[in-house]
């Protein structure tokens, strides 16, 4: 996306510094946020108002060779030859520490999009640093171009967890990066949404 790319030179410096926050560096409005752990396996809801057309918001999330700027520990992304036309799949890479213990993982993963535009992510177990892992991303379009974005998301990463860190602090990681992730991404649209408008600004401006 060559006009994704010209915004981002313009906000790098915004969104590095929003990237290094705690999770408060958006204006979306957090509804739901939570995490539990049980035998391995993390479950994670996140549901938030972002200010964004759905469409706009998932097509950012589908942008799948630049996810690295909507997320700050995913180090590589790149879509992948898939079998099936009517599904995606991409592989990532993401790093990211609590105290001194820094996993680095890959995701291989297949996405489909629903009638209603809905987002199935499934992990292939086969191709990744996970036993198992899936989410699922709904839009709800609402007045005044506000999206209501709802993640219900399950993860079985496939690494040893020292103790001093303990599952308690990875899915406290897990929560904080996903929430960055979305603030992120109003950003996003919203730069691609005032990048849009400032052509047609210069014309009548000239006019």
């Amino acid at each position: 996306m060559k006009r994704l790319h010209r915004i981002l030179l313009v906000t790098t410096l915004a969104l590095v510094l929003g990237l290094a926050g705690s999770g408060t560096a958006g204006a979306g409005e957090m509804i739901t946020s939570g995490v539990r752990h049980a035998d391995g396996v993390y479950h994670l809801t996140l549901e938030m108002r972002l200010r964004g057309r759905a469409d706009l918001l998932r097509s950012l999330i589908l942008d799948f060779d630049h996810l690295e700027q909507l997320n700050p520990t995913i180090v590589a992304s790149a879509r992948l030859t898939s079998p099936n036309p009517d599904v995606a799949r991409m592989r990532i890479t993401l790093r990211d520490c609590v105290l001194i213990f820094c996993p680095q993982l890959v995701q291989t993963q297949e996405v489909r999009q629903s009638n209603d535009g809905s987002l199935l992510v499934t992990i292939l177990p086969e191709a990744s640093d996970y036993s198992a892992g899936r989410s699922v991303w709904t839009f709800t379009q609402e007045e005044n171009q506000i999206t209501r974005i709802r993640v219900e998301a399950m993860l079985a990463p496939r690494i040893f967890i020292p103790p001093l860190v303990g599952p308690a602090m990875v899915g406290q990681l897990f929560q904080t990066r996903s929430e960055e992730m979305l603030a992120n991404l109003e950003t996003l649209a919203r730069d691609l949404e005032l990048a849009a408008r400032t052509p047609e600004m210069d014309s009548r401006s000239r006019g």
